[in-house]
């Protein structure tokens, strides 16, 4: 219900993006030195939570500038919302470097070995190799490559190979009945991800294709 309500929110900017999941809606703006929509686009969210009687968490509402390593000055603060140098979205925790993924991987690490419990504790109780593949694909692969599509694509040597090591221990230590290859998996769900885009007309992600791709 909540999310045909809100159907009708809309950019005051055609070339500015809302992007709506269940309860929330992200607000992608492109900052230049000669236009910033922030504020009008902002205010006009604002204006339709009050006309459709709707109340916006501000405890919850967070602005971040996403600038890679530009020098130049940042656009002024909004009102009200607090700024950030990391949000995460959907699961995954962005930076304002585009490139850094520090964040992001330090939390799936540390929640996929904490679950390496379970697995040495099931093994040592005598599962079999079989089931101990099944555990790990279920509860420890899953974290590790979790929107991958989405990070995958920086330095390998400081991410991807992170990721690499406890699959190849995990395969010498017996959890694994085969080598798994992090970037076989990346390559897999990029090929997944570009199948989907291309066949559906009306994916959200058409809008990155060139018009030749398109």
């Amino acid at each position: 219900m909540f999310s045909i309500m809100i159907n009708d929110i809309r950019p005051v900017q055609a070339s500015n993006l809302i992007v709506k999941f269940a309860d929330d809606i992200n607000l992608g703006i492109k900052v230049t030195d000669d236009s910033d929509a922030s504020y009008m686009e902002t205010n006009n969210i604002i204006n339709w939570a009050e006309t459709n009687r709707m109340k916006l968490n501000n405890k919850k509402t967070w602005e971040m500038v996403i600038r890679g390593k530009i020098t130049r000055p940042l656009p002024a603060p909004l009102p009200m919302i607090v700024r950030k140098s990391w949000l995460k979205i959907l699961g995954v925790t962005f930076q304002e470097n585009p490139s850094m993924w520090d964040m992001n991987l330090d939390e799936l690490m540390s929640k996929a070995c904490s679950r390496m419990y379970i697995i040495r504790i099931r093994k040592y109780y005598g599962f079999s190799t079989k089931e101990l593949d099944l555990l790990f694909h279920s509860l420890i692969l899953s974290i590790l490559v979790f929107g991958i599509e989405v990070w995958g694509c920086a330095s390998y040597s400081k991410y991807l190979s992170q990721v690499e090591k406890p699959l190849k221990r995990a395969y010498k230590y017996g959890y694994l009945m085969y080598q798994v290859s992090i970037v076989d998996i990346l390559n897999n769900k990029d090929r997944d991800l570009w199948e989907k885009i291309t066949t559906d007309p009306n994916h959200a992600l058409q809008v990155l294709l060139p018009p030749s791709r398109k």
